[in-house]
């Protein structure tokens, strides 16, 4: 049996992190909300755009070269955003 580590985010393991964050949450209702049911392709493209977003220290827990979970957290109030970040991450049409 392997052993699990926690370990920084690795810019390569991005897309798997995304993965993992849209499948535990494309059942959440305010997901559900935002993006209709079952919107798996859409929860991955919003953690995309999200987790390149945020903030401070992101971690992620391994086994093997498996992501099993991810967890990211910022002290307040560094956690929001600046108007120049908001327009950045505006749709741009």
């Amino acid at each position: 049996m392997a052993s699990i580590h926690i370990e920084a985010l690795n810019p390569d393991a991005t897309p798997q992190a995304c993965r993992i964050l849209a499948q535990a949450f494309v059942a959440n209702p305010l997901n559900i909300a935002a993006f209709g049911p079952a919107q798996l392709a859409r929860n991955e493209a919003f953690f995309r755009v999200g987790l390149a977003a945020m903030k401070g220290v992101k971690l992620v827990a391994i086994e093997s070269s498996r992501i099993l979970g991810l967890i990211h957290w910022v002290r307040s109030p560094q956690c929001q955003i600046s108007g120049f970040e908001k327009l950045r991450l505006a749709p741009r049409w």
